[in-house]
């Protein structure tokens, strides 16, 4: 049978408050970052969402604190929702990312490998 009580004990109550507390810094310092990025107009493609990310996570931070002075059951589902949508919005950027620097590979792979072939033909 498993335990369903979802009263943080003695020792799990100190360090899911310290969690939320770096979940916080960790999250205003992606929104620097963020705001950072969104200084070009490029930028903004990618650090728009970063931004998004990191109110969810700041969001399930103070969720998870309010759960670990208050044990409200609707408290951590809320701070599970947002961090499952602070993840998402990072996977999906990461997924974005890897596509866009493989075909960065390919294009410079595609446009460089002629100049090398033609540098090698010129030194025999």
């Amino acid at each position: 049978m498993e335990d369903t009580n979802l009263n943080p004990n003695f020792t799990t109550r100190p360090e899911l408050i310290s969690m939320s507390k770096d979940m916080n810094f960790v999250a205003i310092f992606i929104i620097i970052y963020g705001a950072v990025t969104c200084l070009s107009i490029i930028g903004m493609i990618i650090g728009i969402p970063i931004i998004f990310a990191a109110l969810r996570l700041k969001e399930s931070a103070e969720a998870f604190k309010h759960f670990g002075t208050n044990t409200d059951q609707a408290a951590l589902n809320f701070g599970f929702e947002k961090l499952a949508n602070a993840f998402r919005i990072v996977k999906i950027l990461i997924i974005i990312g890897l596509i866009f620097y493989a075909l960065l590979f390919i294009a410079v792979f595609t446009l460089v490998m002629p100049f090398i072939t033609q540098i090698a033909q010129m030194a025999r």
